[in-house]
């Protein structure tokens, strides 16, 4: 009436709840700290590799051999007629669990070359359960878990811990991983947990 703008302001009040389902015998007694995620990593893999690639990563899509099923034993023609075969990353009575992250072109010992390899771990489980994997990658990668594909991801990551998570369903006993990772150049690598 006075001509002059009157602005009302409700008030906002903001509430976070927080709601958890955690089904476990003993629950965490604390927060989870940098070292309990870092020391956690799976550490006992075999890994196969480089089968070809044309640096595009355009045969990332292309099933090899191991996606037919894990055979520690076999052997598969690799770039240029090489003899590929799975070679495990540390000693069998090694620690499972740690802090190191999966270098792959070190363990097989490989040029600067573009190519894909699978990385092969198992886990038990006391009982089935549902458990989230977290993990990085360097460069693209597919995760199988129990010879279901759970994760793909085409566009290329540089390996950042816990950049990607998934949900899978861990059977009741032993439990198989396949992890297909395709790389251009440089670092080749996987930190998973």
């Amino acid at each position: 009436r006075d001509g002059a703008v009157h602005l009302v302001v409700p008030e906002v009040r903001f509430w976070t709840c927080v709601v958890l389902d955690y089904n476990a015998a003993t629950p965490l007694p604390r927060a989870l700290t940098l070292k309990d995620k870092t020391d956690t990593f799976l550490q006992d893999w075999h890994v196969a590799g480089p089968f070809p690639d044309d640096g595009q990563l355009s045969t990332f899509d292309t099933p090899q051999a191991p996606e037919k099923g894990v055979d520690l034993q076999a052997t598969y023609e690799g770039a240029e007629g090489q003899t590929i075969a799975w070679h495990r990353n540390q000693p069998a009575d090694a620690p499972k669990l740690g802090r190191f992250r999966l270098d792959i072109r070190e363990l097989l010992k490989l040029p600067n070359m573009p190519g894909s390899a699978y990385a092969y771990a198992t886990v038990t489980a006391a009982a089935e359960r549902e458990v989230f994997f977290f993990f990085g990658y360097d460069e693209v990668i597919r995760i199988w878990v129990n010879g279901t594909e759970v994760f793909q991801a085409g566009e290329p990551a540089e390996l950042s811990v816990d950049a990607a998570k998934v949900k899978v369903t861990l059977r009741q006993g032993k439990n198989e991983i396949l992890v297909k990772i395709g790389q251009r150049w440089l670092a080749w690598s996987l930190a998973l947990r």
